[in-house]
């Protein structure tokens, strides 16, 4: 690389970071260029792990984060009929697969607070909340009955009580789509 000439005490004399030697020049490049392919191709294998690496385990109730691990399926609908090598290439792929946790995907949720102070997270539009007594956090499920009499009974509609009480554990009746810009679009596109 070419920088023109120093300032100073070595003013008109041509500065190289290389010296002025092309071979050294090339060498440099080629040895920078492959340690940062290196740290990119890390990066990208490690990317499931960096984001909650750092962050310290604590108790469910205590803690900011939740890290949802959810194990990946492939799905055949049809047993194909594969010669040794494609055996060989699937198995291969399989192990990689485990070897590098591209067989889960990871999801961090940031835990939130209820008006009435309850804990919880919101992961694929289901609210989890934490349960005192199992310390868990679990969906929220209520009984509609075992009986057409007992589901009949809740025609008329809920207590005011009942409704608040189900919101809080609950949510809103309501999916959140988050819609990227259009400068946030075209860089996804770009970038996966």
């Amino acid at each position: 690389d070419y920088y023109g000439s120093l300032p100073g005490k070595y003013s008109g004399k041509l500065y190289s970071l290389a010296y002025g030697s092309d071979n050294l020049e090339l060498a440099t490049f080629l040895i920078l260029w492959g340690i940062s392919f290196i740290i990119l191709i890390v990066l990208y294998v490690l990317k499931p792990h960096l984001r909650n690496y750092f962050r310290l385990l604590a108790l469910p109730s205590k803690g900011k984060y939740v890290c949802v691990v959810r194990p990946l399926h492939e799905v055949k609908v049809i047993e194909e009929n594969t010669n040794w090598l494609q055996h060989y290439i699937n198995v291969f792929t399989g192990w990689l697969q485990v070897s590098l946790s591209r067989d889960k995907e990871y999801t961090t949720c940031p835990i939130e607070k209820t008006s009435e102070g309850r804990i919880y997270f919101t992961y694929q539009c289901t609210r989890y909340v934490f349960d005192e007594q199992t310390q868990q956090y679990a969906p929220y499920e209520f009984d509609l009955g075992t009986s057409h009499r007992r589901l009949i009974q809740q025609a008329d509609g809920l207590s005011g009580a009942e409704v608040a009480y189900r919101l809080e554990l609950v949510g809103p009746n309501f999916i959140e789509v988050k819609v990227p810009s259009i400068p946030a679009a075209f860089a996804r596109e770009f970038v996966s």
